[in-house]
């Protein structure tokens, strides 16, 4: 399947994942939360210059939503659970002309002295404040973990399935055990696991081959855990 929005480009050997995405309108793809504390320079340097040929057209999209979105109110139950989680918010300054994090004290802080998950939940603020997390939106992750504390990859994971359950789709890929468990015990709790999937992707002759592993996810954590036995036996 190839899904094609504007000039963004999304690939996938899963049928069973591309079948859904017949009504999507658009595609956001969140890589390392670091984009906020750089969105200030793309945006002057890049994104809406004669540079932007130099992005990613997902780059120059993600921070066009994140900036043009930036002055709407955007109070709902699922912005108010991440409010909750970073103990603050995440908002753009027309003062310092950066992102702030302000906590429950009303303390602002430039964005680039916010800790590396502050941003993360911060990006999914922005996306929704910019109407850009929605039904007809498509929503790709690529590791959240690697910026999250283990405690924070299960909220993480909490904020996401609520998203799901409001009819958001998501696609990520992770290579953590706690996130892709987290996934499967808040799905089943909160009665999505009919639309929760799970896949291993591996190394096949053509590129990456996409197993569905929903009903066996044993098969994922042997793969978590072989590093782990393998430093066991180096030992």
């Amino acid at each position: 399947y190839k899904l094609s929005i504007g000039n963004n480009n999304f690939r996938t050997h899963s049928t069973s994942i591309g079948k859904n995405l017949i009504n999507i309108k658009d595609l956001s793809i969140l890589e390392a939360p670091i984009i906020l504390q750089l969105s200030a320079f793309i945006r002057d340097n890049l994104a809406f210059g004669k540079g932007r040929h130099l992005l990613s057209y997902y780059i120059y999209d993600l921070v066009k939503k994140i900036i043009l979105g930036r002055q709407r109110l955007f109070e709902d139950k699922i912005h108010k659970q991440i409010s909750n989680i970073i103990e603050g918010k995440v908002y753009f300054s027309e003062e310092h002309d950066s992102f702030v994090f302000s906590d429950e004290n009303n303390n602002a802080f430039d964005i680039s002295n916010a800790a590396s998950g502050i941003k993360s939940f911060g990006l999914l603020q922005l996306l929704m404040a910019a109407e850009a997390i929605n039904k007809d939106s498509f929503l790709v992750i690529d590791e959240p973990e690697v910026h999250l504390h283990p405690e924070w990859q299960l909220e993480y994971a909490k904020v996401l399935v609520e998203l799901v359950k409001n009819g958001v789709p998501i696609l990520i890929a992770s290579h953590s055990p706690y996130f892709v468990e987290a996934l499967k015990v808040y799905s089943d709790k909160e009665g999505i696991s009919e639309r929760t999937n799970f896949y291993l992707g591996e190394k096949g002759e053509t590129g990456t081959v996409f197993k569905d592993v929903t009903n066996n996810l044993d098969l994922l954590f042997e793969k978590f855990s072989a590093p782990m036995i393998k430093l066991i036996i180096d030992k």
